[in-house]
């Protein structure tokens, strides 16, 4: 997260850990009228896993 437009960012943080590889990535984020957050991403669950889009929403 960021409170100065991306010059400088805070704690990284994790959605997920628990991805089946390191196929995964390409998260897009939004912020919702509640407050929240919705990021979007693709993953797998297995290493010869199908891979999917998902979703995970959060609170920042």
């Amino acid at each position: 997260m960021s409170d100065d437009e991306g010059g400088s960012w805070g704690t990284e943080i994790v959605l997920r850990d628990d991805g089946g590889n390191h196929d995964i990535g390409y998260p897009r984020s939004v912020q919702r009228s509640d407050g929240s957050v919705v990021t979007v991403y693709y993953y797998n669950d297995s290493p010869n896993g199908e891979r999917y889009i998902a979703a995970t929403i959060w609170k920042p």
